[in-house]
């Protein structure tokens, strides 16, 4: 099957919505990772604190995020329509585009309720059926016993 670049088509799960991110869902989102106990275990680079410096690195990724070949869902709640965290499919430098990366990171406030695994599933049964990637790895930056506890939750 040839890999079909269908984007970050909406997704829905018994309690969540992927939805591509949109731009009232940036600020959000950076607060999320500016929070130490996610961005230790989600960020591979530098952080920016500041919000104002922040945004213009935010909109450039969001005009990014429309194109067809790009992967990125916000997690917003079905019963409050809150945005509670991030998941990303990823190219992986020097694999063919066809094996793809899966990161994630959601607000402490709704860690370890199996929102993480209830995304990723959702996602990970797109990108094979849908999409049609032929392989997923999952990379992190550190151990945390409840990231690895939602990889071993998640069919492949």
């Amino acid at each position: 099957m040839v890999m079909r670049l269908l984007g970050s088509k909406k997704l829905i799960t018994s309690r969540l919505i992927l939805r591509s991110t949109e731009e009232s869902d940036l600020k959000t989102l950076w607060e999320i990772l500016c929070i130490p106990e996610v961005n230790k275990y989600y960020l591979n680079c530098k952080l920016n604190f500041n919000w104002e410096e922040e945004l213009p690195w935010q909109m450039k990724k969001l005009a990014k995020a429309k194109n067809p070949d790009v992967f990125c869902w916000s997690i917003i709640l079905k019963e409050n329509n809150e945005c509670i965290g991030q998941i990303t499919v990823q190219e992986k430098v020097d694999y063919p585009s066809d094996i793809r990366d899966i990161g994630w990171f959601i607000a402490p406030a709704h860690q370890r309720k199996g929102y993480a695994s209830e995304a990723a599933q959702k996602v990970i049964d797109y990108m094979f059926q849908e999409v049609g990637i032929k392989k997923n790895t999952n990379w992190c930056c550190n151990s945390k016993s409840s990231l690895l506890a939602s990889y071993g939750k998640i069919r492949f």
